[in-house]
């Protein structure tokens, strides 16, 4: 998606389901979401095989009903996320969230947020990590990022294995 801008919708304002096998490659550029019902940007990918790349570039969800912007990763390749110059803000549960979710198969995963945001969000700013399947081994790299006043967490999630941060700042969550 590029240029797009959704606003005031009864559910989610942007919703995509993945499944079968192969590469999956999500792009998302300049991409506005306002005041969505659910989930400002919903994602689900379910592949058997392949590796995922996703961009989040330019990225603002203000007002959502639950999560900002919230991808299940239930892939069974390894995935990349770059999420850069994003906001994500007053959203009625996590502003970000990035969950992976393969029981049985290791797999690694890098999840690389610069230059963004999560503000004044019900629950956790930037929630990132393996959902509890302990299979994905998870590297989190932050670099000029900002979670302030966030009901949860500022930063953080289940589990990861390596944390790299620069010019964080989390504050008053």
């Amino acid at each position: 998606l590029r240029n797009v801008l959704v606003s005031d919708t009864s559910r989610n304002g942007v919703e995509a389901s993945i499944d079968g096998d192969g590469d999956v490659v999500l792009d998302f550029r300049d991409v506005h979401v306002e005041n969505a019902g659910s989930n400002g940007i919903q994602i689900l990918i379910r592949t058997t095989s392949g590796t995922v790349d996703g961009t989040f570039e330019r990225v603002v969800v203000r007002d959502a009903g639950a999560d900002g912007l919230l991808v299940a990763d239930i892939a069974r390749g390894d995935s990349t996320y770059v999420v850069d110059r994003s906001l994500f803000e007053n959203c009625r549960a996590d502003g970000l969230d990035i969950a992976f979710f393969t029981p049985g198969k290791r797999r690694n995963a890098m999840v690389d947020v610069r230059q963004s945001s999560a503000i004044g969000n019900r629950f956790g700013g930037v929630e990132v990590g393996d959902g509890r399947s302990g299979s994905t081994v998870v590297t989190l790299v932050l670099d000029d990022v900002v979670a302030t006043n966030n009901g949860g967490n500022g930063i953080g999630d289940e589990t990861i294995s390596m944390l790299v941060a620069r010019d964080v700042t989390a504050s008053d969550n």
